[in-house]
């Protein structure tokens, strides 16, 4: 084999063991996500997929960090599912929406002390920030970069044949 396919098939088997490329996040088109907060004497849960639509009609349950489950539930249309609170201890909850589509949200038992009506929606922000919304301009360009990086590549090891 000649060096350039040498290099040529090195840097494709690169690319594809490759998991990302430092900021560039791995394909994610219906990240699925969980979030959950004490309301008084209950425990609520959202689900949404990765573009904050609502994950409606999916499976949802809470165990203890033992893994006994606690409770089990569906979804609503708004992507919500309440059970009431047990007492304080590590929660794990996690939504199935089917098609391997699986997430799980840790409530720490320390959320029960310090719970307020306030505390959610900071929480809840927190967590959403955490939710992969699609590609930046940035990853889009990025990914032209690599394409245009690429064919010039062919392009130089093309002539490079040629001489």
């Amino acid at each position: 084999m000649r060096r350039p396919a040498r290099v040529c098939s090195a840097l494709c088997l690169a690319l594809c063991l490759a998991g990302g490329f430092g900021h560039v996040r791995p394909a994610q088109a219906h990240g699925v996500y969980i979030f959950a907060w004490l309301d008084g004497d209950r425990v609520c849960s959202e689900s949404y997929f990765a573009r904050k639509s609502r994950v409606r009609d999916a499976a949802v349950s809470a165990r203890d960090a033992a893994g006994a489950v606690l409770a089990e539930g569906r979804t609503d249309e708004a992507g919500l599912w309440c059970f009431p609170a047990p007492a304080a201890q590590d929660l794990v909850l996690t939504i199935n929406a089917g098609q391997g589509h699986r997430a799980e949200f840790v409530l720490p038992a320390k959320a029960f002390a310090g719970a307020t009506p306030q505390s959610a929606p900071c929480r809840q922000s927190l967590a959403e920030q955490d939710a992969y919304s699609g590609p930046s301009w940035r990853d889009i360009l990025g990914g032209l970069g690599w394409i245009v990086g690429l064919a010039g590549l062919a392009a130089w090891a093309s002539t490079r044949r040629r001489t």
